[in-house]
């Protein structure tokens, strides 16, 4: 399920905050699937229905693109690896 966009802008208030001590990974781990970030279909329905008028589509797409990008920062050098490995010049690209 879904954890809202008033749990994510939230988070993204940590996020922003320097005194906080978490790294994105820890932020990916807790909200980088479906029931997180990737779980609202962007209609910006929760702006709409918001009655403080808090910007969440804006904390969102914050949270949306560390979220991204960590996920990027975890694949790619794997991908990366398997790609040299088989590149078939006879080379050690370890």
């Amino acid at each position: 399920d879904f954890i809202g966009a008033t749990a994510i802008n939230r988070m993204a208030r940590f996020y922003l905050d320097p005194r906080d001590n978490r790294t994105p990974a820890d932020y990916y781990e807790l909200i980088g699937d479906d029931n997180g970030v990737f779980g609202c279909m962007g209609l910006l329905a929760c702006d709409n229905v918001c009655p403080k008028q808090l910007p969440l589509q804006d904390q969102l797409g914050i949270m949306r693109r560390m979220v991204s990008a960590e996920s990027v920062r975890g694949i790619l050098p794997e991908f990366l690896r398997k790609k040299l490995q088989g590149c078939g010049c006879g080379q050690s690209h370890a």
